[in-house]
């Protein structure tokens, strides 16, 4: 063997090893990211996922060789993946880690909102096929150079044993002991996993399943009494991602709900709302149910609603007319409460030719009121789509509402989706001025704005800066007739169920604890004070 030959044969050694040692530290760093948010923070059960990965991994190199070793790598990789897409997305879009509300709202989308979804995470979605490709390639150019060692395989699967079973065994005993039972054990594993993404599905899943099971849950309701004077019909109408800030009867110098300025006379007007959560699938149950955000959501709660109460009184025949989607209807955390009405109407089912926009809900309504003419008491709940992106397909394009020429096309898509939710109040306040009624109409949380003036759900002050005001016909009792007020005080959505029993005239009920100290759930688990929020997207 020549000198030549032997400083070949040393370059190539050399040359392996730092290849070597270049792909593990781009593995390294490639695996972090599903587990640390993007390196914004470092907990144990991140920390303990992440060496999770690492064993993994290296077990699939050591055994590489082996067919069904390989065939593991590849789905155990392409779990990793989805992972990463998942954490890339709710970072890119909310600024925060993936949560349970976030693995509800995937769980209860329909088609039509996940496909609009998919339009605004288009990169997202090449992130992740290249992500799964360049972790693959570099697998399995170290599997290929490494792998089938004799000994290997045994080796590296004795640590990943003897991993699994601590950090099973220490959640099962700190999931009794934390008085959360078996259903916590799966979530909090899958936490400290190389899929913490899935610890959110599996609590989601626990949460859909309690749903389910909501009858079984119902709690006992007192008697009660209906004042004679209290309105004929109250609508509660919610709205989807509204921000006051937009709203010119908050002060935006746009033409945004025109209507609603015209009837400040007969308004009893909020200025300081704050929704109980940035997530509809929270926000709704707070805003409906006696939970608070001090309390926190639970499933089990759902049953102490506005809706059952009123239903439980006799004297009012209660009604639930929704504008949002089919899939997940049966099993999501508003349908639950929407279940509990005397009657309950999706109108894309109802109409036989459905535009998509809100005032679908319109011949739905027309048809209750006409149904119910003779004094009975109505009690109906409008649950709208409101300004949900895809924004600018919740308004007809027919040049009044798409009229806005701000210099910014987003946000004159907004306004429009505003201006077409306040044209659709005025059509149900018109039909309803004629008899003692009110209207309540709130949001259930906001929107912010990011970097590019996108519109999207977020845990700021703006992401539940919402507007809340209630309408009064002329031929509501004075009792109940607070019109031409305004309150200036900061005010909690969480007390829309207050709210409600007051306008129905219903006593009996233990009234709700005031939110005075302004508290918003975020993520489902953590109640924050508003004070204590980030004040709009950017900042989060």
């Amino acid at each position: 063997m020549t000198k030549q030959t032997v400083l070949d044969s040393c370059d190539r050694r050399k040359r392996g090893r730092w290849d070597t040692l270049l792909s593990f530290w781009t593995l390294f760093f490639l695996f972090g990211i599903p587990h640390y948010d993007l390196l914004h923070s470092v907990t144990i059960e991140q920390t303990w996922g992440f060496l999770a990965t690492l064993l993994t991994v290296s077990f699939v190199v050591a055994g590489y060789r082996r067919k069904w070793v390989r065939v593991f790598g590849y789905c155990f990789l392409f779990l990793l993946s989805v992972g990463y897409f998942l954490t890339i997305m709710s970072w890119s879009v909310f600024h925060s880690s993936f949560t349970v509300d976030m693995a509800l709202s995937v769980f209860e989308t329909n088609p039509g909102e996940a496909w609009e979804m998919f339009g605004k995470l288009w990169m997202a979605l090449v992130l992740f096929f290249v992500y799964y490709a360049v972790i693959v390639l570099l697998v399995d150019k170290l599997g290929k150079r490494y792998g089938g060692r004799p000994g290997s395989l045994l080796w590296w699967s004795l640590p990943i044993v003897a991993f699994s079973v601590h950090v099973a065994l220490f959640f099962t005993r700190q999931s009794y002991a934390d008085q959360l039972g078996a259903d916590k054990v799966v979530s909090n594993t899958l936490d400290v996993s190389s899929f913490p993404v899935f610890g959110a599905f599996a609590e989601a899943y626990n949460n859909r399943r309690d749903v389910r099971l909501f009858s079984s849950y119902l709690c006992p309701l007192p008697a009660v009494s209906v004042d004679p004077e209290a309105p004929e019909v109250v609508v509660l109408m919610m709205g989807e991602s509204a921000w006051k800030k937009e709203m010119s009867i908050y002060g935006c110098p746009d033409k945004s709900t025109p209507v609603a300025d015209s009837l400040k006379e007969r308004l009893l007007l909020y200025r300081q709302a704050v929704a109980a959560a940035p997530r509809t699938a929270s926000a709704i149950p707070l805003e409906l149910c006696r939970m608070s955000p001090a309390t926190g959501f639970s499933p089990k709660g759902l049953s102490d609603n506005v809706v059952r109460i009123a239903r439980h009184s006799g004297l009012w025949y209660t009604v639930w007319l929704s504008n949002q989607g089919k899939i997940g209807r049966y099993d999501n955390t508003v349908t639950a409460i929407a279940n509990c009405a005397d009657e309950k109407r999706w109108a894309a089912e109802e109409i036989s030719e459905p535009t998509s926009f809100d005032e679908d809900l319109l011949p739905l309504l027309d048809e209750t009121l006409r149904k119910h003419s003779s004094g009975e008491r109505l009690f109906i709940v409008m649950h709208l789509r409101g300004s949900h992106v895809n924004v600018s397909e919740r308004y007809p394009h027919n040049g009044r509402f798409d009229k806005f020429d701000t210099g910014d096309s987003k946000r004159d898509e907004y306004l429009a989706s505003l201006l077409y939710t306040d044209f659709l109040m005025g059509e149900v306040i018109r039909r309803l001025k004629d008899r003692s009624a009110v209207l309540i109409y709130t949001s259930d949380h906001a929107q912010s704005r990011d970097a590019d003036g996108k519109y999207w759900h977020s845990e700021s002050k703006e992401g539940v800066d919402v507007p809340l005001f209630v309408w009064h016909s002329e031929k509501v009792s004075p009792a109940f007739d607070k019109s031409g007020r305004v309150e200036e005080s900061f005010v909690s959505t969480s007390e829309l169920y207050n709210l409600c029993i007051d306008y129905l005239g219903i006593s009996g009920v233990e009234r709700k604890a005031p939110n005075d100290s302004l508290l918003v759930l975020v993520r489902m688990k953590e109640a924050i004070p508003y004070a204590d929020l980030p004040a709009t997207f950017r900042d989060q």
